[in-house]
């Protein structure tokens, strides 16, 4: 495992982890990368009872990182999960340090608590 800092790299709104897959290479020479994907993605479960909103995909998200190994993580996204990222990030001001937006797609009228 690399001793660089973390990325975790969420996908996009249709997408899976394997968005990641041909910058991951590079990537992986200076950071430890993480890909997480989101309940309801192509590769997770898809169960009919669970909140898939962003403020509950940010929550979900951040309990799959395990504090004890990925700290401070840096977040990058795509797409509508730029707006999953955005949450995370603003949720946890003191421990993101930064977040990666490719192509974003934001929605208007969802607050950022700060």
């Amino acid at each position: 495992m690399r001793a660089g800092p973390n990325f975790v790299m969420p996908p996009g709104f249709g997408r899976n982890v394997r968005t990641w897959e041909f910058i991951t290479p590079n990537l992986a020479q200076t950071y430890q990368v993480h890909w997480v994907d989101l309940l309801g993605h192509q590769l997770s479960d898809k169960p009919r009872t669970a909140t898939r909103g962003a403020h509950a995909q940010a929550d979900r998200m951040w309990s799959l990182l395990p504090s004890q190994v990925i700290k401070r993580p840096l977040v990058l996204a795509s797409s509508s999960g730029s707006q999953i990222a955005k949450m995370l990030a603003a949720d946890h001001l003191q421990t993101v340090p930064g977040l990666v937006l490719i192509d974003p797609r934001l929605m208007a009228g969802v607050p950022v608590r700060l």
